[in-house]
């Protein structure tokens, strides 16, 4: 049991750590973009990015979630506790890069046209990405365990 808890915990800070990683990098790229490097703003824009990012966000959500949901059931097949946190490790770095790619994708859009809504949606895609947070709760609720260890 004491080996079990070590894990999660080990488990838990390393995918926190991954987690900031992550959205410190879309934040620092999205605050170098609008306060730096001072995009052109392009008179007649075409609204294509605009709806390229919104398209693309939602899909991020919404793949990321069917995913998420379709490899979560599989958790409960693993053997042991290894094989879960390995799944689902790799299940929740797939889910945030389903997301990551459009905030990204977003920003470049912003850096390339210079429309503030563009940017404002990217953030959005952003805010959402906070919402996968993998605390150490919704961890073990997640792979099937009490909140006591």
């Amino acid at each position: 049991m004491q080996d079990e808890t070590k894990k999660l915990n080990d488990f838990s800070t390393m995918m926190i750590l991954i987690f900031i990683a992550l959205i410190m990098g879309q934040l620092i790229f999205a605050g170098v973009t609008f306060f730096v490097l001072k995009p052109p703003v392009v008179a007649n824009e075409d609204q294509l990015y605009l709806y390229m990012t919104i398209a693309m966000i939602v899909a991020g959500i919404a793949g990321g979630l069917g995913f998420w949901n379709r490899m979560k059931a599989q958790l409960h097949t693993a053997s042991n506790l290894d094989e879960k946190l390995q799944r689902y490790r790799s299940t929740t770095i797939i889910r945030m890069a389903l997301l990551e790619g459009p905030n990204l994708f977003g920003i470049v859009a912003y850096m390339l046209t210079g429309n503030q809504i563009i940017l404002g949606i990217a953030v959005g895609g952003i805010v959402a990405f906070s919402t996968y947070v993998p605390l150490k709760n919704k961890v073990l609720k997640d792979l099937g365990y009490s909140n006591s260890i």
